[in-house]
């Protein structure tokens, strides 16, 4: 499962204002972010799977946001396979000149159905991650973001994952950007992600 980031950049007030509002990246922000997503798995016989996502960043205090996020994701396979995923998380930033060091902790909890030969089963589970990474604005309008994370569950003898994204995101006018996210688990799959960010 796509493991879902929120960025922020570091400001004066809670809601970025002129052209700090108009500049390039995510980091620091209000905004919804609505993206599709697939899946291609590695060293399995289950086909790719597919899905949405929506984030909603928040700007908490300077240098700190706070996420929301939801994922949906289903696999057309045997086993068929949907998996949900609902969680928040927390991001700590600073300016490094243009360049925006942060960490990240993400906490939630995922449920997953699935079906083999008629046969029904079901893991829920509580879900966290922490993160940190690198957003590198290259023009006025476009940014770069790197990103490694560990992902893990609290449910004993769960498989964690490593994850490493690479993102970029454009802002198309002042309210709308588009962002392209690429990850990959190290042990399982690559997610190739598309979304459309509305600020506020």
């Amino acid at each position: 499962m796509i493991a879902c980031a929120v960025w922020a950049q570091q400001q004066d007030q809670s809601a970025p204002q002129g052209d700090e509002k108009n500049s390039a990246g995510l980091l620091g922000k209000n905004y919804v972010d609505v993206g599709l997503f697939t899946e291609r798995f590695r060293n399995t016989d289950s086909k790719s799977g597919y899905g949405t996502a929506l984030d909603l960043n928040l700007p908490a205090f300077d240098n700190l946001d706070i996420g929301l996020n939801y994922a949906f994701e289903r696999v057309a396979s045997n086993p068929q396979l949907t998996d949900n995923t609902l969680g928040t998380s927390f991001t700590g930033y600073f300016s490094a000149g243009s360049v925006k060091p942060f960490v990240d902790l993400d906490l939630g909890y995922a449920w997953q159905r699935s079906k083999l030969s008629g046969i029904s089963t079901r893991n829920d589970r509580g879900i966290y991650g922490a993160g940190a990474g690198l957003e590198l604005p290259v023009s006025a309008s476009t940014a770069f973001t790197g990103r490694a994370a560990y992902d893990n569950s609290f449910r004993r003898g769960s498989q964690h994952a490593w994850v490493y994204t690479a993102s970029v995101d454009h802002n198309i006018t002042d309210g709308i950007a588009t962002q392209i996210n690429v990850s990959f688990q190290a042990k399982n799959s690559t997610v190739y992600d598309v979304g459309v960010v509305f600020f506020f």
